[in-house]
């Protein structure tokens, strides 16, 4: 029927370069709710209302902030050197529900907040 074709599909699944995890320390999470007001001003202005949250000011520049795929897991040297720890990604693509979501999580976790989390915003956004 040419009815269902035009219905509106979830919101997640009208953004398919959206993030669905999202991983925070104390100090990003701190700026994720300092900025999260501007991200959503910028999703709600944009044709697709996405914005990119972009948390590596929070950590003075210096982390790689550019999307795309993840770093392979770093193997040890052949000297036996313990491999780098990677640095936690700093870039999302969030749409207005996801930037809503996570200020409201962020807010109601704020005095315990885990300074490793890991947030999934399919499973806790419902």
């Amino acid at each position: 029927m040419i009815i269902a074709a035009v219905m509106p599909l979830p919101a997640l699944a009208s953004c398919f370069i959206c993030d669905e995890v999202v991983e925070l320390d104390a100090t990003s999470a701190a700026c994720f709710t300092t900025e999260a007001e501007a991200y959503l001003t910028a999703a709600k202005s944009s044709e697709r209302k996405i914005a990119e949250v972009d948390l590596s000011q929070c950590a003075g520049g210096s982390v790689d902030a550019t999307r795309g795929l993840d770093s392979f897991t770093k193997l040890p040297s052949p000297d036996g050197a313990a491999p780098v720890a990677s640095q936690a990604r700093m870039v999302y693509m969030l749409d207005q529900q996801s930037i809503t979501c996570l200020s409201r999580i962020l807010s109601e976790a704020a005095p315990e907040f885990n300074p490793t989390a890991v947030i999934d915003l399919v499973e806790d956004c419902d």
